[in-house]
């Protein structure tokens, strides 16, 4: 993962279209959409190393999606170069500006192990019975079900 450093700018030096704001509400994770976002650069990122900046979730803003791009980049879900600009006016608001370049083989795992929407639903909702709302508990308990689903269809064939 490639970070710039963090550097407080003053508002009018950089672009604030190309930026999204990452303050309160925007921080709060949401397990569908960081499947939602997987599956998007699963389709969008049609290069070995693509640099998708413009994101469009229905039902997301640009924040909560910068948001995910950060949190699935240091999961390792996904490859992104990341920029963050601290706010010179407000220390608790930092501006975010990403290119996701692709998925990483933990990232194919994950849609691999969540691309039904059954195992989907059910994963999540181990996950809330469990108290661990993150990613990496999402993943693991995908994992778990992904292996437990091969072991079976394996069973199956040697039966």
């Amino acid at each position: 993962m490639a970070r710039e450093s963090k550097v407080a700018l003053p508002r009018d030096s950089y672009n604030l279209r190309q930026l999204r704001k990452l303050a309160g509400a925007n921080v709060k994770f949401h397990p569908d959409l960081l499947r939602a976002l997987l599956l998007h650069v699963e389709s969008n990122a049609d290069r070995p190393v693509s640099s998708l900046s413009e994101i469009g979730i229905e039902g997301w803003t640009d924040e909560q999606i910068a948001y995910h791009v950060i949190l699935a980049d240091e999961d390792g879900l996904l490859r992104a170069t990341l920029s963050e600009y601290p706010d010179a006016h407000d220390e608790d608001l930092i501006y975010v500006d990403y290119r996701v370049h692709r998925l990483t083989s933990r990232g194919h795992d994950f849609l691999a192990y969540t691309a039904d929407g059954r195992a989907w639903k059910f994963i999540k909702a181990t996950a809330a019975r469990a108290g661990k709302d993150s990613v990496d508990a999402l993943f693991q308990i995908a994992l778990t079900h992904g292996r437990k689903a091969i072991e079976n269809a394996v069973n199956a064939v040697f039966s």
